[in-house]
Order: C-alpha cells, then structure tokens, then sequence
C-alpha cells in the first residue's frame, strides 16, 4: 500500500512538473517574439514514437562578458530573426529592436572528449519531431526560439542558413494547440 503511494506521488510530481513547463513554454510560444540562434547538431536519435536532435548553441557572447553560470545578455534582432549580442545585461533601458535574453553555462560533460569553448543554452538543446521528417544535420544553421519579455526562450524548431524551418517540435505541431498566427513572425 505504502508502495504504491509513494509510486502515484512520484508520478503525479513527475507529471505535474512536466505540465507546468508545457504551459510555460507555451506561453513563450504564444505571446514571445521569434529569434534565430545560431546552433549546430551534436546528435540525432530516433525512437518508437518520435525523433529528437541534440543541439549546441553557438557562443556568440563575447566569453569576458560571461562572468557568472546564470545571466542575461541584450541581444538586437535583425529583420529576418537572427540575433547579435549587444551588452551584458545590467538593468540597463532597451532600445527598439533589442531583447533580454537568458542563457546559461553548462558545466563540461565527462563523456563530451570534444572542446567547443564554453557550452552556452538560450533554451532546451533537444527538439523531438515527428520520426517521418528527415533532417540533414549538415543543413542546420539556426535554432528558432520564442523569447518572452523577461529573457526566457523556448525552442520550437530548426532552419537552415536561409532561416528557411526544417523541422519544427512536436509540441508547436498540435492544430488544436496553437490556431493563430504569431504576430511577431516575418
């Protein structure tokens, strides 16, 4: 009895904590303003039900100005989405065109023998799509986040050099989920 208590506990934490990240990355997806990271694939999976590519974002912050594991950056977002780095943020006013955006340092993996210099995340650096999209990790070049006006980002799928979408997740994939057009795409 107890057993299966503490089984149903842990599930409906497990579940619980998956639902509230849905819905906040929803949110992001919803009312966020579309960027265009640069990234390159480390990995390709593929399961009974779905896909999934591990990415890396490229460091695109100067590295003196990452001086904690936390942070944010102003980043200004050109016309066709892609983003350069303006200033490490400190509370400073933004100027039009310009977001916060959030990143953190991820410790070096021990089982990672590659150097890359530091490895930065803007956002989750795995995508699931559906398992029938092919995807050509040579062709990968942009990461598409949704940035939220506190400097969170979600990321929704994949493009080219073109900014051309290649894959896009399977949670943004859902007709019931999302029936409007974001106003903030171009």
């Amino acid at each position: 009895m107890k057993r299966g208590l503490a089984v149903f506990g842990c599930s409906f934490f497990i579940l619980s904590f998956l639902m509230v990240r849905y819905l906040a990355d929803s949110k992001i997806f919803e009312t966020g303003i579309r960027l265009l990271l640069p990234v390159w694939v480390e990995d390709m999976k593929t399961d009974a039900f779905s896909s999934a590519v591990r990415i890396r974002y490229y460091n695109f912050i100067p590295v003196e100005e990452l001086v904690k594991e936390k942070g944010a950056v102003v980043v200004q977002r050109f016309d066709d989405g892609r983003a350069a780095f303006v200033a490490k943020f400190s509370g400073q006013r933004l100027h039009p065109r310009e977001l916060l955006l959030k990143y953190a340092v991820m410790p070096p993996s021990l089982f990672d023998s590659k150097q890359h210099g530091p490895n930065i995340r803007f956002a989750s650096s795995v995508l699931r799509f559906p398992k029938e999209h092919t995807l050509l990790p040579a062709a990968v070049h942009y990461a598409v986040v949704y940035v939220n006006d506190k400097g969170n980002a979600s990321l929704v799928g994949l493009t080219d050099a073109n900014g051309t979408q290649l894959v896009q997740g399977l949670t943004y994939l859902n007709p019931l989920h999302h029936t409007h057009r974001n106003p903030h795409d171009k």
